[in-house]
């Protein structure tokens, strides 16, 4: 009975994983899109701009693997994305087509705050030297029309690295051919040009990895320096930060599901290249492993601190000096009166904020 009952258990996850059924709704231009259900990642441009659209529903979502398993699974009509992350090898592994792409494309750069104009204008004279030079043309060919990207060779490789204080940038995810990791190192055209950034100013590159969502707040708040993953530079986003010299101009791609790729995918195969697909490639299991040893150090800890705090606040309470009563009353009610959520960021960003 309970093999019954665990296997009940299981099956929506199994279906979840292997479905992805034809989607039948077409989709040439963006017209078509009225009555859709249009997946975006939340805080981008696209979120942005399709949200003010009354005639469509949009669905957020934080990476784009989380946008793929929507549309596999019938949660979404289509996803909009960067033309050259959705590559042909992407489409090819996840059953998917582009079905139009939008007339007006963005430049892409890194993002910085307003108090770092140095090293904006230190990487703004970098992307120009390349582009005359015709290093920065070399460089987007051998990444956006490359292949078997790991094997790639970046600038700088086996030397080693500068001295100076990390240049610390935040990354949301793998977005081959822009960035991408192998093992624990991230490769790809961003951390390229990162890299040889850092070399211009003495500084190593250090990538961190955190949700898009939350990228604009670590920037402002000083817990990274850059914000990288195929930033579009629009006008809202110059109000809040400066922007160095384009590297790329990109356009929005919209993507639906292949019908004829899906309809020779069988079930256990559906199983096997989603697992394939969100555990194994890249190692990105470790990420898994990586975030449940965090999570087991924060438990462990949470239960020693917080068992000497409670038994200092009882023994405090119990006490026959009334100040000394009185002060843990008043540290009892204050953290009462406070919600968790407001907690947690005072903690996030002020008391941990030079340890991140």
């Amino acid at each position: 009975m309970s093999r019954i009952i665990f296997f009940l258990l299981l099956l929506p996850l199994i279906v979840s994983c292997a479905s992805g059924g034809p989607n039948h709704k077409t989709m040439n231009s963006l017209a078509d899109l009225s009555g859709a259900t249009l997946g975006v990642m939340t805080g981008t441009c696209y979120d942005i701009t399709y949200s003010d659209r009354a005639d469509l529903t949009v669905a957020r979502y934080n990476t784009i693997a989380d946008l793929i398993a929507a549309l596999q699974q019938g949660r979404i009509d289509c996803f909009v994305s960067e033309e050259f992350v959705i590559n042909n090898d992407v489409c090819r592994e996840n059953r998917l087509k582009k079905a139009f792409c939008t007339e007006e494309s963005f430049p892409c750069s890194f993002a910085f705050r307003k108090s770092d104009q140095s090293l904006v204008d230190s990487m703004s004279v970098m992307i120009r030297e390349m582009r005359a030079s015709g290093e920065l043309e070399a460089l987007t060919g051998k990444w956006l029309n490359g292949s078997n990207y790991s094997s790639i060779p970046m600038a700088h490789d086996g030397q080693p690295l500068p001295t100076g204080k990390p240049l610390v940038v935040g990354v949301c995810e793998n977005l081959a051919p822009l960035l991408f990791t192998v093992g624990q190192e991230w490769r790809g055209m961003e951390p390229e040009l990162l890299r040889m950034l850092g070399y211009r100013v003495g500084r190593p590159a250090e990538f961190r990895y955190m949700d898009f969502s939350a990228m604009s707040a670590a920037l402002q708040t000083g817990a990274i320096d850059i914000m990288a993953s195929g930033i579009f530079v629009t006008e809202e986003r110059q109000k809040i930060f400066l922007f160095p010299e384009p590297y790329i101009e990109c356009r929005g791609a919209f993507f639906v599901m292949d019908d004829d790729r899906t309809s020779d995918v069988g079930f256990w195969d559906g199983i096997k290249r989603s697992f394939n697909n969100n555990l194994l490639i890249e190692n990105r299991w470790k990420f898994l492993a990586d975030g449940l040893l965090v999570t087991i150090e924060i438990t462990l800890l949470s239960i020693l601190f917080g068992s000497i705090l409670g038994a200092g606040l009882y023994l405090m309470r119990r006490n026959r000096r009334n100040w000394v009563k009185r002060t843990a009353n008043v540290y009892g009610d204050i953290l009462r009166g406070i919600p968790v959520v407001v907690l947690l960021m005072i903690l996030f960003y002020v008391v941990l904020r030079g340890s991140l």
